[in-house]
């Protein structure tokens, strides 16, 4: 699976494409971001290199 990087999108692509009125709302879409997207799709080692959903799933089946 790709990552968001490699497609070109990341955090900064993000922040660059909108405008915000405060720096308070650049952090929080940021924030979202990595909780929504990046971090449940991103393979950790400690998981053997699955990522969290896959990790979860394998485990409800075993």
């Amino acid at each position: 699976m790709p990552t968001l990087q490699r497609k070109g999108w990341s955090a900064a692509t993000r922040l660059a494409r909108k405008t915000y009125r405060t720096r308070n709302q650049a952090r929080q879409d940021v924030f979202d971001y990595i909780e929504r997207f990046y971090n449940p799709t991103r393979r950790h080692s400690t998981l053997g290199y699955l990522s969290p959903m896959d990790f979860v799933k394998q485990a409800q089946v075993a």
